[in-house]
């Protein structure tokens, strides 16, 4: 079966009213507790939704992952009509960064994890890379039960793989009606 991909309104990052409910930008980035020389991970910037905003957040390397060369190409794209030069994007799987041990300051992943094979290699991955003190933020979807999709993940389990990584909790949120956030710290 071909793997889905976005389609190009979705891919270019159109900032439509729909996706600003589902995910509330500035609420979302405010778990993350960004300090102004921090350096970010980006996991799941599909479309560069949270990409661009970190990259203004920061005046370090903003590393955004995806799969999709095509992807990458798009967020370059947008940075360089931005103006937005601290973006580096990483072809990567999220089970294997590119990236040195504790080198990241910061991490988003957004709406990724119900599509890996094993959290535990998803966030040891995670662990890895983040600092000491390093602070993680997962958004992912509401399980539902009329859902047919097996793959959706609840809070709790998502929760429980993290700490098993290492990750101690700071807060579970419901940021809209279909997701949820956790906002996780890696011990100093």
């Amino acid at each position: 079966m071909p793997k889905k991909k976005f389609d190009e309104r979705q891919r270019l990052g159109k900032d439509d009213s729909e996706r600003r409910n589902l995910l509330p930008q500035a609420y979302i980035l405010s778990l993350l507790n960004i300090h102004g020389n921090d350096t970010i991970l980006d996991v799941g910037s599909e479309a560069g939704y949270f990409t661009l905003p970190l990259a203004r957040r920061t005046t370090n390397t903003v590393f955004t992952v995806a799969i999709e060369r095509e992807t990458l190409e798009c967020i370059q794209k947008q940075s360089y009509e931005n103006d937005i030069q601290n973006i580096t994007p990483l072809q990567d799987s999220i089970t294997q960064l590119s990236l040195e041990t504790n080198s990241i300051d910061r991490s988003l992943i957004s709406m990724a994890l119900h599509k890996v094979e094993t959290l535990k290699e998803a966030f040891d991955e995670m662990y890895r890379v983040l600092k000491p003190g390093g602070r993680l933020v997962v958004i992912d979807w509401i399980p539902e039960p009329s859902d047919p999709r097996a793959n959706r993940i609840d809070s709790g389990d998502m929760q429980r793989a993290a700490e098993r990584a290492g990750f101690s909790l700071d807060v579970i949120t419901i940021p809209s009606d279909k997701v949820y956030a956790i906002a996780l710290n890696k011990p100093k």
